[in-house]
Order: structure tokens, then C-alpha cells, then sequence
């Protein structure tokens, strides 16, 4: 009988809340009503969750949208405090200078940050507005002006295909990111596993011509890979998409 420890895991993500400033057409995350826990209990879990990882270990801060917890800032300071390194994934939309700095000074060290195409595409799917040039604008801030390093990620779906290697050249060419992480449209989001998925939301492709111009475009990201692009998915990875 094998008594040894199972190892530790590489990665932990903290999703700190459900909440979110936005209704993105994607995610039904704000439609989870759950009872978050007390910020001693969370601190509490994050002292021991240091007891455990070796010194390191990175830790995504995710949810719905981190950015409205109001304890955020303390959350970073105590991951970081315990020696991990600590990244946030974010919409991007309730990030300034200020919040930014603040959270640098507790310690945070990456952003994951969605952006789901262009201007246009971006902003519909993500129901906000203006969206994309503000989420651009900080993303340029973050990049010239602190340490804190940016990476971006983006969901394929039948309507932000087409938008994908512009987004990736015009990310790399003035942004400065790190690199451009792409996910395939799914139907857990929070919500339950369902095939009627395929059949029903607007953002799966079904019409032929269609899934031929995402499978063209996943083509196309795989061959800007090679070329040396910021992609960080394996090319083999869109190869697989494709079938």
C-alpha cells in the first residue's frame, strides 16, 4: 500500500467571488449566487495554504471578477506575504492607475487580462460599452509604467474568430505583453454540462462556411506561433482545435 504524500500542486487558482461588473454573453457567472466567505476565514486559508506549497508556487486570483471584492488588495499582500507569486484574471474594466499601484505595492505580479477581439466584437460579447479602448489603454499603462507583467486572454467563438491575428499583431507590435493565451468558447461557465450547448449558443459555429473560417483562422494563429508571435498555446494545440 502506497502511504507517500501525493505531490503538491503546480498551480492553485482562488476563485474569490462570482460577482461581476459585467454580463459577458460567454459566462454566467453572476448568475451564481453564493455566500462568500468572511475575510479572516480567507486569510486564514491562505496561511495555511503557505504552510503547505513550497515558496513560489503561483496563485491566480480569478472569479467572476476579482476586482469587486473589496478586500482584493489584502488577498495579494497575504499570497505574497507567503512567498507565492500571485496573478490576477480580470476584464480589465475597473482598473486604473491608482488601483494598479496599489495593488503592485501588495505584491501582485501578473494580470491575466480578457480581451475577446476588436473594438467592436469585444465590447458586444462582453456587454460594455467602450471596453475594448479603456482595457487597451491600461494594458499600455501597466506595460511602460510598473513591473507588473501583462498577459492577455482571449476567447475563440464564432463571432471573435476572424478578429484574432489582428488582435495578436496589435498586442505585440505597442503592448509590450508577455504573451496572448487563447480558450475555445465551452459550455461551463458556470453552468452545468450540456451537448444542447453545440446547438443552441450563438457563439458555437455550426454553419459550414463558418466553422471553415475558424478552422482558416486557427490556422493562421498556429502559423504566427512559428513566426515567433507572443502565442502561448502550442501550434499543435490549434491543430487539434481544427478536427
Amino acid at each position: 500500500m502506497n502511504t507517500a504524500a501525493p505531490p503538491p500542486p503546480g498551480n492553485v487558482n482562488l476563485c474569490v467571488t462570482m460577482r461581476c461588473n459585467l454580463r459577458c454573453h460567454m459566462c454566467a457567472c453572476p448568475e451564481v449566487r453564493l455566500k462568500e466567505p468572511e475575510i479572516d476565514r480567507w486569510l486564514g486559508f491562505i496561511d495555511r495554504l503557505g504552510a503547505w506549497l513550497p515558496k513560489g508556487h503561483r496563485v491566480l486570483l480569478t472569479g467572476g471578477e476579482p476586482m469587486v471584492h473589496k478586500h482584493i488588495d489584502d488577498f495579494v499582500s497575504r499570497l505574497a506575504a507567503q512567498g507565492f507569486a500571485v496573478t490576477m484574471a480580470t476584464n480589465g474594466s475597473l482598473l486604473t492607475a491608482e488601483r494598479v499601484a496599489r495593488l503592485e505595492k501588495a505584491g501582485l505580479s501578473h494580470f491575466n487580462i480578457s480581451l475577446d477581439g476588436l473594438a467592436e466584437t469585444n465590447d458586444s460579447v462582453r456587454n460594455g460599452p467602450g471596453l475594448f479602448q479603456g482595457v487597451l489603454d491600461i494594458i499600455h499603462y501597466i506595460t511602460h509604467r510598473t513591473g507588473i507583467e501583462v498577459r492577455v486572454v482571449a476567447v475563440i467563438s464564432d463571432a471573435s474568430a476572424a478578429d484574432m491575428p489582428e488582435l495578436v499583431r496589435l498586442l505585440s507590435e505597442k503592448r509590450k505583453i508577455a504573451r496572448i493565451h487563447f480558450q475555445s468558447v465551452i459550455p461551463t461557465m458556470a453552468r452545468p454540462w450540456s451537448y444542447d450547448f453545440f446547438e443552441r449558443d450563438a457563439l458555437w459555429p455550426r454553419d459550414p462556411s463558418r466553422v471553415g473560417r475558424v478552422q482558416s483562422v486557427l490556422g493562421e494563429l498556429a502559423a504566427m506561433k512559428d513566426e515567433g508571435y507572443p502565442i502561448n498555446n502550442p501550434a499543435s494545440q490549434f491543430g487539434l482545435w481544427r478536427r
